[in-house]
């Protein structure tokens, strides 16, 4: 006889390994719903599966009920202790626990059927018994402890909505602080609207370019040998050039020094074509010094 379909979900998370568990909730609802909500509670978590009983048919969970809960007997004619994997209530332990092998009349005594175990979840139960050593008091030497319990389909709609581990997981993780690094732009002109483009008015001109001014951390000192200018060239009126944008304080008043500010700043285009058509000129004229060249022409 073929058994009814499940209506609830939940999934026990142990150091073994997971358990897939499935509950009858229309045929056996108190059981199925108690396991849920001691799933919700957190009741089964820090517990172990850790004890089996003498005929090696039953492993049992740690928990033991303080109140000697007896849940009463739901019974249906598809749903047995027939086989390995089910999940049902000990009334004379009071705690819960899943079958190791097929169950005989006498075994069902006092116990109450819940759900099953499903999927792979029957090789990680066959684990959690078989990979420790027996006590003679028919505890395992290393149970498996349930970490997390996780409800996926609840059934009862009265069960207060419950967290999935994945949301806690993304509840705990924080966002690392990044290093901002501060640039500073200073407009050369203020005029300019906010496209950064002048009015019709003025001949339409391209914006003005933007010095950049890089605020330097403290302690930092950057040492530079000082620019050399070309022969004939204003050296003062140079360096005014250079010099327009002046460097922000730091938090403790202290200023970033000559050299830094020429080391930082890029030259101006118009000053390298001037440099360099007086470098030009200059070599000329040390060529043709000394020779009549106009001779040659007439």
């Amino acid at each position: 006889m073929q058994e009814p379909q499940t209506t609830a979900k939940c999934i026990i998370y142990t150091s073994k390994g997971r358990l897939d568990v499935e509950l009858w909730c229309k045929e056996i609802p108190t059981a199925s719903r108690k396991f849920l909500e001691d799933c919700q509670l957190g009741k089964l978590k820090d517990e172990a599966i850790y004890e089996i009983s003498g005929d090696g048919k039953t492993i049992f969970f740690s928990h033991n009920r303080s109140d000697n809960l007896s849940l009463p007997t739901e019974t249906n004619d598809r749903i047995k202790f027939n086989r390995n994997g089910i999940l049902g209530w000990d009334n004379n332990t009071n705690r819960w626990f899943m079958t190791l092998k097929e169950y005989t009349t006498q075994d069902t005594d006092n116990k109450v059927i819940a759900g099953k175990i499903v999927d792979g979840s029957f090789y990680t139960l066959k684990a959690i018994a078989d990979s420790s050593e027996v006590r003679p008091d028919g505890l395992l030497l290393y149970p498996a402890h349930v970490k997390e319990t996780e409800i996926t389909i609840p059934y009862f709609k009265d069960l207060p909505q419950v967290k999935t581990i994945q949301s806690k997981i993304l509840e705990e993780i924080r966002p690392k602080k990044l290093t901002k690094v501060r640039l500073l732009y200073e407009d050369e002109d203020e005029d300019d609207n906010e496209d950064g483009y002048k009015d019709e008015d003025e001949n339409n001109e391209l914006p003005s370019r933007k010095r950049m001014c890089i605020k330097m951390p403290k302690g930092i000192k950057v040492q530079v040998e000082p620019t050399v200018y070309p022969a004939g060239t204003d050296s003062d009126a140079s360096r005014a050039q250079h010099l327009d944008c002046l460097e922000e304080t730091d938090d403790q008043g202290e200023e970033i020094t000559e050299a830094a500010q020429k080391y930082l700043f890029q030259q101006d285009e118009k000053a390298n074509r001037e440099r360099k058509t007086l470098i030009m000129l200059d070599i000329f004229k040390k060529n043709v010094k000394g020779k009549n060249i106009l001779k040659k022409g007439i």
